[in-house]
């Protein structure tokens, strides 16, 4: 282990100890905030320095605040999500996963300066990380920044040793690296720093697609995408939109310290999370 990874270590053990919970979970959780700190440090070891005084320090030297303080309802984390907002929610995998609730969106809160710090501040600093990976016959384009290429590349080799039908789903990729915001809002959609993946259109449920939807209320959920791939991009790190009440079932996206906390849920009988107000 480097001197820098032993430091950050230490540091982690010794000052997140110290953090006061400001959110409602904290009470009731079976990973309580410093050890989802703790997680989120090993899953990007090139990444964080040291944690001190409720801020992570990076190893560009950029600092990022673990908790404003602030109690929020849902709708306000999804547009100004902290540290402590972004690990709130545990992903849902193995027998934790049961029924998709509302409000219930883990991974789509994002601390949108640690992703910046992680992947690049501007368009400029993302395509520089960008490497082109084969998907099935179209070149698409990922960051090689904390092992999101790689991981890809894992996930492609594991679905080329699934059946030929299921094979040809995932042609034709509708998008990955795409400096762009999420629809009616300010925030950056997490393509933008080329660790998100779209698969084939033609397979898509969308929750603002779906009837009955309209602007804030989720439409009926569908999903066309085989268990089989999605077991297969959560083994290397990925969380997959079709698990959120605002569901989007072709969208994948590489974060690994929410399928590290997932696992860690699994290990310790599952989260009950207390859902926030807003959908």
């Amino acid at each position: 282990m480097s001197k820098a990874r032993t430091k950050a270590s230490a540091a982690v053990a010794v000052c997140i100890l110290s953090m006061s919970a400001s959110g409602s979970l904290q009470a009731e959780t079976k990973i309580p905030l410093r050890e989802r700190i703790e997680v989120l440090q090993r899953s990007y070891p090139d990444l964080i320095y040291s944690i001190t005084n409720n801020i992570l320090r990076l190893m560009d030297n950029r600092t990022v605040v673990i908790s404003d303080g602030r109690e929020k309802m849902h709708l306000e984390m999804l547009r100004e999500a902290d540290i402590e907002d972004q690990l709130s929610q545990i992903y849902p995998i193995g027998k934790c996963y049961k029924t998709r609730q509302p409000g219930f969106n883990p991974g789509l809160i994002r601390s949108m300066p640690f992703f910046h710090s992680a992947y690049g501040a501007n368009q400029h600093q993302a395509k520089r990380t960008m490497s082109t990976i084969d998907w099935f016959g179209t070149p698409v384009r990922f960051s090689n920044r904390n092992g999101a290429a790689d991981a890809l590349r894992r996930v492609r080799n594991d679905l080329m040793q699934l059946p030929a039908n299921i094979q040809n789903a995932l042609k034709n990729p509708a998008r990955t690296f795409d400096w762009a915001e999420v629809p009616d809002t300010e925030q950056l959609s997490v393509h933008a720093f080329g660790i998100a993946i779209d698969l084939n259109p033609a397979l898509r449920n969308h929750w603002r697609t779906r009837a009955g939807a309209r602007r804030r209320k989720i439409g009926g959920y569908r999903n066309r995408i085989p268990p089989s791939i999605v077991a297969i991009f959560e083994r290397h790190g990925f969380i997959w939109g079709g698990k959120w009440h605002r569901f989007n079932t072709t969208h994948f996206e590489y974060r690994p310290a929410m399928i590290a906390l997932a696992r860690l849920a699994e290990k310790r009988g599952c989260e009950k999370e207390k859902m926030v107000s807003g959908k």
